[in-house]
């Protein structure tokens, strides 16, 4: 089993003291309540009365708090991982647009329908994680941060819509709230750093109060809305637009790579010794979203997803506790019954917004290069993900030439994410065509050998770790250095076979003659004139350089099997 890295303070499964779980919790809570800016959007512009936008607003926070309880807790559905969800800004172009044009009805039918098709999905990852591989996710959460960026620069500095001027007041408090943040994170002790994003967010809400920098609506929501009150739940009439069906199977597919990237993420602090994805615990993340989207078509609330702010979070705080993410759901779905205290988080200053983004687009970007940069680069994963990303960032320029397309087409081309993420996933399937995961040398002993030049030439193909790579040609290297050792007198030619499957590279190396011995005595340093003393010495090295060993002997050839895991 995996051991648990030494940052982490409370590891999957270790439930932190009470007191610690209950403030992680309120501030892992915290980040989808801030969030809820998605759908209060969307009932602003369906122009809903206030009391609407209240039952709507508790109809998206309870599925929200459900969903989040399903995925960290350990069930059939959920990944049993701290993966908190909230409101999903990759839906909001795309809900906004049915919504607009056939009611809450069709959008929230799409919702539905997305939840299937992720279902669906994290039925058949397991043959389709060739395609979805760790850099077509690190891109989309490296584009996710991109994508923020503007909107968390606006709020951050208070910018006009032309971007030309900004407000020294919004800039100070969203500096207060973002050095709040990444200074009780970064330079206190542990019990401080649990409390990092309360810290900050109270010191943007007491500077926001003091500076009187609330919303101007602010004060009425709070007197009107009451202490306690049962949501008012009201099933969607659903209805159905065909124009509408593939930017949201589109939809699906990039939210389905982002709760990937997301939950690799999740599993790589969670393992010191995180070798390669678990495919297993990826299709129940999967899963579990997708259910969270199929309850919250049903009962006409915003699609929610895995929330990468919140990962974020988890990296600051050093914990990532499952029973935090479980408190965390608890806390939103009881917020569902309290209108006055979802008020209250609902009217966060725009400046602390815009300092909890930057936060978040900050660890997006560097969580999605980490991904990317898992493997090392070779020709085809330079151009996967140079033009991924060059496609992403370009898109946000394209607005003149889309302005004449059909709307569906022109959310999918004006969205950052949605380029770069199917650039990748296209890119990937036709580098994939014609790629040799398997290839053949051969050697002769008494001529040069340089097994360095060998894999360097296969890895052209497939990305390999560069630990991997080191310490495959250095154990390609003993081996013959013990061929040669065991066959002095007479030159010895054989083949060598690359192989690499499942997150491992395989090396066959065949040869005529006896089987090397695999359980050498220790050898005599001091004799290593002895060839068979020096034999054992190499084969000692290939069993330190390999994570296993085997050997075969067949009608006169020998084949030694060496295995180097990722």
């Amino acid at each position: 089993m995996d051991n648990k890295p030494e940052h982490i303070i409370y590891g999957v499964d270790e439930k932190p003291p009470l007191k610690h779980l209950l403030a992680l919790s309120f501030q892992h809570a915290l980040i989808p309540l801030m969030f809820l800016t998605f759908p209060i959007l969307v009932a602003r512009e369906l122009d809903l009365s206030f009391a609407s936008s209240v039952d709507y607003l508790s109809t998206c926070i309870l599925t929200l708090g459900v969903g989040t309880i399903i995925q960290c807790s350990r069930n059939v559905i959920g990944s049993g991982t701290l993966a908190v969800h909230q409101s999903s800004p990759i839906f909001l172009p795309v809900f906004l647009l049915a919504a607009k044009t056939g009611g809450l009805g069709v959008a929230c039918f799409f919702t539905f329908l997305v939840g299937v098709l992720q279902i669906g999905l994290s039925r058949i990852l397991v043959y389709l994680k060739k395609i979805f591989t760790e850099e077509v996710c690190g891109i989309a959460i490296f584009m996710l941060g991109i994508s923020m960026v503007p909107s968390a620069v606006k709020l951050f500095f208070g910018l006009d819509s032309r971007g030309f001027s900004f407000l020294p007041v919004n800039t100070l408090i969203a500096s207060v709230t973002l050095l709040s943040i990444v200074a009780t994170s970064a330079f206190f002790k542990k019990n401080i750093r649990f409390y990092s994003l309360i810290i900050g967010c109270a010191c943007g809400y007491l500077l926001s109060l003091l500076l009187d920098y609330f919303p101007p609506d602010a004060k009425n929501h709070l007197l009107l809305s009451p202490w306690i009150s049962l949501p008012h739940i009201s099933l969607p009439q659903i209805s159905f637009q065909a124009e509408m069906l593939l930017i949201f199977i589109i939809c699906a597919i990039i939210s389905s790579v982002d709760t990937l990237g997301g939950l690799i993420t999740i599993d790589k602090m969670n393992h010191a010794d995180w070798k390669k994805q678990d495919i297993k615990l990826s299709a129940k993340g999967v899963q579990a979203s997708g259910f969270n989207n199929l309850i919250s078509g049903l009962f006409g609330a915003y699609p929610n997803g895995v929330s990468s702010s919140n990962i974020g979070l988890s990296y600051a705080t050093a914990v990532t506790s499952r029973y935090v993410g479980i408190g965390a759901g608890i806390m939103i779905t009881v917020l569902a019954f309290f209108p006055k205290l979802l008020a209250l988080l609902s009217i966060i200053p725009q400046p602390v917004t815009g300092a909890i983004l930057m936060y978040a687009a900050a660890f997006l970007i560097c969580a999605g290069i980490d991904l990317i940069m898992l493997k090392s680069l070779n020709s085809s994963k330079i151009f996967i993900v140079g033009f991924s990303i060059i496609g992403g960032i370009a898109s946000g320029n394209l607005s003149h030439f889309t302005d004449q397309m059909p709307a569906w087409l022109r959310l999918a081309l004006s969205s950052q994410l949605t380029v770069a993420t199917v650039l990748a996933i296209s890119l990937t399937l036709f580098f994939r065509i014609g790629q040799k995961n398997k290839i053949r040398f051969t050697f002769v002993t008494n001529e040069s050998f340089d097994a360095k030049k060998i894999l360097e030439s296969y890895i052209a193909d497939v990305p390999l770790k560069r630990d991997v790579f080191n310490a495959a040609y250095k154990g390609l290297n003993e081996c013959i250095e013990a061929i040669i050792l065991m066959n002095p007198e007479k030159s010895v030619s054989g083949d060598i076979t690359c192989s690499y499957n499942d997150a491992a590279l395989r090396l066959d190396i065949k040869y005529p003659g006896p089987p090397l011995d695999m359980n050498p005595q220790r050898p005599v340093i001091n004799h290593l004139g002895d060839l068979t003393n020096a034999a054992q010495l190499s084969v000692l090295l290939m069993g330190h350089y390999a994570d296993h060993m085997l050997v075969e002997s067949d009608k006169g050839y020998s084949t030694v099997s060496l295995f180097f895991e990722e």
